[in-house]
Parts: structure tokens; C-alpha cells; sequence
């Protein structure tokens, strides 16, 4: 499903702190946002108060409609823009960002795959940090290189 939380049965508080690396009490920056999900049969009082939330809602359901019925997403998009643009929901926008969304959508967020890199960048960080040190203590450059695992010329350029 696009840009749904499939969990999240009504609304979810999230909290930047709980995506640190490194979690921490009182953190000296917090971020609260409370998300609403807005898939179909799901908190029909905002969507009848706020239309383009509606529309983006009726959107997105088009296309999970198509997918699930056998179009590939690329189709599905296709249609769903199609179908919004002939009973003007989003009209204007779609008709000038189309090419916009269409790559926006295929192009889906994988948090799952946000976290792996973040956790393996914050790996490597480590790595070179330890790398320094050892260099500051004199170690020699093969033995940093077997203990980080960093290849020679990465640690010879420290």
C-alpha cells in the first residue's frame, strides 16, 4: 500500500527521539507529530472537513485498488490519475504535476531500508573514528586496517 501505515488503525503519535541512534531521556530537541491515517474507512469525520485530503485519500485508494486487481503500479498510477482528472479530484494539480507524482509514487519509502543505511553509516563512522585513534596511538596500518576492516588507503588517508 502507498503511504499508509498499515498499523495504524486510526491516528499514532510519533516522536523524533525514537528515531535517534543513540535514544536518550530528555533529548535537548523533540519533535511530536500525530498522524491520522486517511485510508479509506478510516477517520471519516476529518476527511469529510478537509477536501484535499479527501481527494488525495480517494487517490491513493485508486491505486491500491488497481494494484490489487493485477495493474502494475505504473498502470495503476496511471489510471488513478486519469479517473481524478476526468471527476475532478485534484484536477488542476494532476493535470500540471502528473510526470511529478507518478515518479513520486513509484519511488516508495522504505523505512525499513532508511534504517539499515542509517544504522550501517553510523558502522562505518564508527569505524574511522576507532581508525583515528589507533593511528594517534601509533598503531601500525595493517593492524588497523584487520581490526576496522577499512581498506589500506582509506586509513593512510586519516
Amino acid at each position: 500500500m502507498l503511504f499508509i501505515l498499515p498499523l495504524l488503525e486510526v491516528r499514532e503519535v510519533f516522536r523524533l527521539s525514537d528515531a535517534f541512534i543513540s535514544p536518550t531521556e530528555t533529548p535537548s530537541l523533540e519533535l511530536i507529530v500525530t498522524v491520522f491515517n486517511v485510508a479509506k474507512g478510516h477517520n471519516a469525520d476529518l476527511l469529510l472537513r478537509c477536501t484535499p485530503l479527501s481527494d488525495y485519500s480517494v487517490f491513493i485508494s485508486l491505486i491500491n485498488d488497481g494494484v490489487d486487481n493485477g495493474l502494475a503500479l505504473g498502470a495503476a498510477i496511471d489510471s488513478a490519475i486519469h479517473y481524478c482528472i476526468k471527476n475532478d479530484i485534484m484536477r488542476v494539480y494532476l493535470q500540471e504535476k502528473s510526470a511529478e507524482v507518478k515518479r513520486m509514487l513509484i519511488t516508495e519509502w522504505d523505512d525499513d531500508v532508511y534504517r539499515e543505511v542509517i544504522r550501517e553509516e553510523a558502522i562505518e563512522e564508527e569505524k574511522i573514528a576507532t581508525a583515528r585513534r589507533m593511528k594517534e596511538y601509533g598503531d601500525p596500518i595493517n593492524k588497523i586496517a584487520d581490526i576496522t576492516g577499512l581498506p589500506l588507503e582509506e586509513i593512510a588517508d586519516l
